[in-house]
């Protein structure tokens, strides 16, 4: 329940797009003699709402006070609290932080963008519990709106994806296809230049979760199954799936059925492509019989 709180946060975020100097003023003063004490609280409990409360209303400033050395206490909270003991704590410090830049992008010096990065790409992605693992996928899909991050962005997925989708735990493995999938409505990222789409597929072939397959099938169904390229080159792609996995091609056509991810009508032109294309699989694999015969 204490993790689910922090989704009250979204409420908040149209707090952001405006600012009111009374407001901000009774802000502070009802936060500044609490905050600090509650971010560093031994209850974990306490810890948690104050992160909470920081992400709601951050940045706290007034007009009477040396605002640089107070808005850089609450960077160095969000710092701090990534490695925070109460793994709840570090879930909603990352999902805090990473909305927090994706809302201020331009407001932090490339130094602190590039340390919370790399302390949730190389320290939380690797986290022994498996919801944090989860959180930093689910924290990067903020970052998706905002333009400045683009190449920061791009670089956290190449290192973060190819190893989530390999990741032991299939919750790990379905957030990070679904942070791949949220790339297809993306303006310059795809996710073929995230991660190889070879390694899609194979990870497709041995995959045994529905919920993870299904993801997958999503993903997928756009490149394989495009309406803006011709048969010839449908079947092509799908000559070039069923020869990295046939179980996965298999799993596809099953799915986008069952799914609906396709007509009546077009899942009847698919039908008759899987064939052609088995058909050309069997003439490969007879040729090259022959040929190791000879």
């Amino acid at each position: 329940m204490e993790i689910k709180r922090y989704y009250a946060l979204q409420l908040m975020r149209p707090m952001r797009k405006g600012t009111n100097t009374e407001v901000d003023n009774m802000v502070f003063r009802i936060m500044r003699p609490n905050l600090w004490r509650c971010l560093k609280a031994r209850n974990a409990k306490v810890r948690l709402n104050a992160i909470i409360l920081l992400a709601m209303f951050y940045p706290i400033l007034t007009d009477d006070f040396e605002n640089e050395e107070y808005l850089e206490r609450q960077r160095e909270a969000f710092r701090e609290l990534l490695f925070d003991d109460s793994y709840a704590v570090r879930i909603v410090a990352c999902k805090s932080a990473l909305s927090i830049l994706a809302s201020f992008w331009i407001t932090f010096d490339n130094g602190y963008i590039e340390e919370l990065l790399t302390k949730v790409v190389d320290n939380l992605s690797k986290d022994s519990i498996v919801p944090v693992r989860v959180a930093v996928f689910e924290s990067l899909q903020f970052l998706l709106s905002c333009p400045q991050a683009v190449n920061a962005l791009q670089r956290a997925l190449k290192c973060l994806v190819p190893r989530g989708i390999n990741d032991n735990n299939e919750r790990v493995r379905l957030a990070a296809f679904e942070l791949l999938t949220m790339l297809g409505k993306h303006r310059f990222i795809r996710f073929w230049n995230v991660v190889n789409m070879k390694l899609i597929l194979q990870c497709f072939e041995v995959e045994e979760s529905e919920s993870v397959r299904k993801q997958i099938t999503r993903l997928l169904f756009p490149s394989f199954m495009s309406m803006a390229v011709d048969a010839d080159e449908t079947i092509r792609r799908i000559i070039f799936m069923g020869a990295i996995t046939r179980n996965g091609a298999l799993s596809f056509h099953h799915l986008i059925v069952t799914m609906k991810l396709i007509t009546v009508e077009q899942a009847c032109w698919c039908s008759y492509n899987v064939f052609v294309c088995r058909f050309f699989m069997w003439n490969r694999l007879k040729s090259h019989s022959l040929r190791r015969s000879q």
